[in-house]
């Protein structure tokens, strides 16, 4: 059985659920040893769980060392040793460990305790906590090995190195942490965080004085509608599996949920606002509250107007009318609850305040509105004909960026409107085109920034465009955004396709481009599609139809008064062949069709007779070449003949394709017996 703890060590450790256990299930992994009874646990609350080993009666076992083979990154000991009313000692050192397979000895029975003969059961009890938020299955396996013993070795039942194994196993469910609880109109949404292994949650509400389940959920919140203006509610939430439920309840949360009336009325009137709503049921106490809207759209900090018992409050603060825009919510208070801002309402002032720096004794540019001290002052302030960005109502110098004013954005660089700057400014990840110290969101253009240009479309670098951009009387091309010298292709706009070279529309370019795979031919800047014939590229003729370069063509081509013989789409020079062209063949030198030639040419194997250049399938005739005289038939050489020709002022007999001058004798021709000498016939 050691041999079997290295694998034992090995296992993953379970620690269960926060639920109540009432019975648990142990196997005897191993029986040889019968110092160990049983092994019982009480269940896990609070992420704890403790054993009781239980050991027989009668047994000797002075000296001996109860232990548990653990996971130590999931358990950790919280306490270990003699358990109450039982009849023997034991105690716990923390760390130690049993010297063989790194087992913690977590118990230990002194020499003296527990002598054979005893009528009580003893036992022992061990606590383990479940270490972090993870609930893996793990196992706890219990031995005990005796080390000793006394004078009467028959009493020593277990035997050394004898081990029994007990193992307690299950899934764990950890206390589920209510995160908080909020009201808004209506209700109240609670919320909790998720439990590892659970595949549902029960949520508690206090009714009667007593925890009252209120729903069943398998999301990580539940609203709850069953609410009544300025009343206290406690809620908690438990998990939930297979096993059942978590055995123990957390605390929870507690809120006061309170209703706030509508704002009814907001009127302005001098430096003054009227604010004014309906009363509500159960409440004695209001909040008025107000913040500024500034022309982004942006919010400032709600600023506490004032506290009434009544339905109206006046907002007489000095800093009311230093903006154009505010905001106002009003509360219900109960005690020291106060309900969320539920309903908004806004009022403009009639006119801009009047708005100005000063230098002051700080030596810092401060800001007044309307002869006041404005130290909640942000946005741009003219003064001494230029413009500075105000925030917290003193010029900030070390602010660059964007600040909206008149429904304008203007870039501001160290604190300061500079009219002159026209450039690219990035601002939370898109680059805005300024220019004269404002984006431009009318205008698609090239911008020139720190060395490289780059296409502008409403006032943003549209970073998704390749294609035609018309600058300064001359088409670019932009990749992504950008202008690259370095492009040369074809581009598709308005219709039409451009050629490129080195980032701009070459308008003199009549040429060949690649493009996407294949070559097309250029002329004037635009492909010309309806070309089809010859065009010269790096000292190369090419063979174009419809604008696009086929390398699958073999033909003749007319071009400035001569045929041309091309081949795979290009001109071949060195070639002396026949080419087939418009339904006819014709003979072909040096890159061109030879009209002078007549004779023959061999072609894939066969002899045919060209006249001119062309081969005329119609003659029938003798031809001379390479000092022999050959039988042309139907325009090629029959070399299966065995005839008279006729040629020119005599009758030739003609055997295997060629005039035989070195036969003398009789043939046969059109029936009749005919003297042949020397090859030549008497007809």
């Amino acid at each position: 059985m050691k041999k079997s703890i290295s694998v034992i060590l090995c296992l993953s450790l379970v620690l269960c659920s926060l639920f109540s256990i009432s019975s648990v299930a142990f196997a005897a992994e191993a029986s040889t040893a019968k110092s160990l009874l049983d092994v019982k646990t009480d269940g896990v609350f609070y992420d704890t769980i403790t054993y009781t080993v239980y050991l027989k009666a009668g047994v000797n076992t002075a000296g001996a060392v109860v232990e548990a083979v653990y996971d130590p990154n999931v358990l950790e000991v919280v306490s270990a040793g003699q358990a109450q009313n039982s009849p023997i000692s034991g105690y716990y050192t923390p760390g130690a460990k049993y010297d063989r397979n790194d087992m913690y000895n977590i118990g230990y029975i002194g020499f003296n305790d527990y002598k054979n003969g005893s009528k009580d059961t003893a036992f022992m009890q061990f606590t383990f906590k479940v270490k972090g938020t993870a609930r893996p299955v793990t196992s706890v396996y219990f031995y005990c090995n005796q080390f000793s013993s006394d004078s009467q070795p028959q009493n020593e039942i277990s035997g050394v190195g004898q081990e029994a194994f007990y193992t307690w196993t299950g899934t764990t469910l950890s206390t589920t942490h209510v995160t908080g609880a909020t009201m808004f109109e209506g209700g109240v949404t609670v919320e909790w965080e998720p439990t590892i292994g659970a595949t549902g949650y029960v949520v508690y509400k206090v009714i009667n004085d007593s925890w009252t389940e209120i729903a069943r959920t398998t999301d990580c919140l539940y609203v709850d509608y069953d609410v009544v203006n300025n009343t206290n509610y406690q809620y908690t939430v438990r998990a939930y599996n297979e096993t059942g439920l978590n055995s123990s309840f957390e605390q929870g949360v507690s809120i006061c949920y309170l209703l706030a009336p509508s704002l009814l009325w907001l009127s302005p009137s001098g430096n003054n606002v009227m604010a004014s709503w309906p009363a509500m049921e159960g409440i004695t106490t209001y909040r008025l509250y107000r913040r500024a809207v500034y022309e982004n759209g942006d919010r400032g900090e709600w600023i506490d107007v004032g506290t009434t018992d009544k339905t109206s409050y006046v907002d007489s603060t000095a800093t009311l009318l230093h903006w154009n825009n505010h905001e106002y919510s009003v509360c219900s208070v109960s005690g020291n609850n106060e309900s969320p801002k539920y309903t908004l309402a806004q009022i403009r002032t009639n006119t801009r305040p009047n708005v100005t720096l000063s230098l002051g004794g700080d030596n810092v540019w401060h800001c007044y509105t309307n002869g006041l001290l404005n130290k909640d002052y942000r946005g741009l302030v003219e003064y001494g004909g230029s413009w500075y960005y105000v925030e917290k109502g003193a010029v900030d110098w070390s602010y660059t960026g964007f600040v909206e004013y008149d429904s304008e954005k203007y870039y501001v660089l160290n604190g300061y409107l500079d009219w002159n700057i026209t450039t690219l400014v990035c601002y939370d990840g898109v680059w805005y085109y300024v220019e004269n110290g404002c984006i431009n969101t009318n205008i698609t253009t090239l911008c020139y920034y720190n060395g490289e240009w780059y296409y502008v479309e409403n006032g943003v670098v549209n970073w998704d465009y390749t294609g035609l951009v018309e600058y300064g009387g001359v088409w670019y091309h932009v990749v992504n955004g950008y202008l690259d010298w370095r492009v040369t292709t074809l581009t598709y706009y308005d219709g039409y396709w451009y050629y490129v070279e080195n980032g701009a529309v070459n308008w003199n370019a009549t040429t060949l481009c690649f493009y996407n795979g294949d070559w097309y031919y250029v002329q004037s800047g635009t492909v010309n599609w309806n070309y089809t014939g010859l065009v010269e590229y790096n000292n190369t003729w090419y063979y174009v139809v419809n604008s696009f370069l086929d390398w699958g063509v073999t033909t003749i081509t007319f071009y400035n008064g001569d045929w041309y013989y091309v081949e795979n789409g290009e001109v071949n020079w060195s070639e002396k062949t026949l080419c087939y062209y418009a339904g006819d063949w014709y003979y072909v030198e040096n890159g061109v069709v030879n009209w002078n030639y007549t004779g023959l040419v061999e072609y894939n194997g066969t002899w045919y007779y060209v006249v001119n250049g062309f081969l005329d399938w119609s003659i029938t005739t003798l031809t001379y070449y390479n000092g022999d005289w050959y039988y042309i038939e139907n325009g090629a050489i029959n070399w299966g003949s065995d005839t008279l020709c006729y040629y020119v002022d005599g009758w030739y007999y003609v055997k295997n394709g060629m005039v035989a001058f070195d036969y003398t004798g009789t043939v046969m021709y059109n029936g009749e017996s005919v003297e042949v000498v020397n090859g030549y016939a008497t007809v």
